[in-house]
């Protein structure tokens, strides 16, 4: 299964609130790895910290994923100004029914 399959299983799962995760490099593989979201609304995601040095030890964060379950359809303002901080890719499911998938880059 690749990590985009994973990521839709997780954001699917994970509705109302919204879902996050890293995508991790591990042995040359591009792996999903869940993450809490410790985000008071549902609106919004915080990652856990120890999730996010659990991924660190197991290989590169190439990119930070997180879903929209409830709309927009497209990265909010926040997204932006926060992929930019992050210095990584995000990859924001922004329509879990059609798999829309909005990439942005820092």
């Amino acid at each position: 299964m690749s990590w985009q399959a994973d990521a839709l299983s997780h954001a699917k799962a994970s509705r109302p609130r919204e879902a996050c995760g890293l995508v991790v490099r591990v042995a040359g593989v591009d792996v999903y790895r869940e993450c809490r979201n410790v985000a008071e609304s549902d609106g919004e995601f915080d990652l856990h910290s120890e999730d996010f040095a659990a991924a660190e030890d197991e290989g590169q964060i190439i990119a930070v994923v997180h879903s929209h379950p409830d709309g927009p359809a497209r990265a909010s303002d926040d997204d932006v100004a926060q992929c930019r901080a992050s210095r990584l890719p995000w990859f924001v499911l922004v329509d879990i029914e059609d798999e829309a998938w909005v990439t942005l880059h820092p």
